[in-house]
């Protein structure tokens, strides 16, 4: 069959460009200052500018650490992401020291912090984690506990990663109604975008094309009229795909597998394989 089980024995380490860079959509939020008359709503508004500045460089960091090179080094991904994670609580600390904004807004930098503190904290355990368990499959790669332990050690640490994304919610909700209220007088409005889910009208025609995935050194192609190529070790294995809702099959050398479609963008995609509970992340190839 085209699959290498060695490919696939500690795949943990593929969740993190999928998740992580997702922290900054779980509290990404704007403000929409049309008229700006006051110095604190022109000091606010500046300084929100400057987060989402931040945060847009961490997520293209993140992701060039997996797709621009065509090796994928773990141990060096390690250091960049968490050296990254680093930088950006650094960043969002200086801006607290900002005279003339909004204590609200100050409260709000506060919640991205102790977001980015608290992922930068589990993801170091995390990545240690991976790492040694992957030097053992490579010494054991049949053995079954270590799957085991390698898809429990991705659940435990994607549940983590989710509660982080979502406990804020509503309190990020409370203050961009709060700076609405207070502030509307010499503003036009305040306004909080918290992320949304892909629709499946969405996905498909962006998921359609040619994926590469780095780490095991494998490209799919998911072409328009249901066909598709798997390319691993200098062969080409064809198979058939169907999508219902979220998940596409892939019916290859008779062996069916399911991916759940998290993400689909220009350049990144983000799949849940269901038979081996796990996530991998691809990057767009051509």
């Amino acid at each position: 069959m085209a699959l290498k089980s060695e490919h696939f024995i500690t795949p943990i380490k593929l969740v993190l460009p999928g998740i992580i860079v997702s922290l900054v959509g779980a509290s990404t939020a704007f403000f929409l200052f049309n008229n700006p008359e006051k110095n604190k709503a022109r000091q606010t508004y500046a300084s929100w500018n400057v987060i989402s500045e931040y945060e847009t460089a961490y997520t293209k960091s993140a992701e060039e650490a997996i797709c621009l090179s065509a090796h994928f080094d773990q141990v060096q991904f390690q250091k960049d992401l968490t050296h990254q994670l680093g930088v950006i609580i650094h960043n969002l600390e200086d801006l607290k020291d900002e005279e003339n904004i909004d204590m609200r807004l100050k409260a709000f930098l506060n919640l991205k912090i102790a977001r980015y503190t608290d992922a930068k904290k589990i993801t170091e355990v995390f990545l240690d984690s991976v790492i040694r368990l992957n030097k053992v499959a490579s010494l054991y790669p049949t053995n079954q506990q270590i799957k085991q332990d390698a898809q429990d050690l991705q659940v435990n640490f994607s549940t983590d990663i989710e509660h982080i994304q979502t406990r804020d919610t509503n309190e990020l909700k409370r203050i961009a109604f709060a700076l609405n209220k207070g502030h509307t007088k010499y503003t036009d409005s305040f306004f909080l975008d918290l992320p949304r889910i892909q629709t499946v009208d969405e996905i498909k025609p962006k998921f359609i094309g040619k994926w590469r995935f780095p780490e095991v050194e494998v490209a799919m192609e998911f072409k328009e009229d249901n066909k598709g190529a798997w390319e691993e070790a200098g062969q080409t294995h064809n198979f058939q795909w169907t999508m219902e809702d979220r998940t596409v099959t892939v019916n290859i050398e008779n062996e069916i597998y399911n991916f759940y479609i998290a993400e689909a963008t220009s350049g990144k995609i983000t799949a849940v394989w269901k038979e081996r509970k796990f996530v991998l992340v691809g990057c767009r190839k051509g």
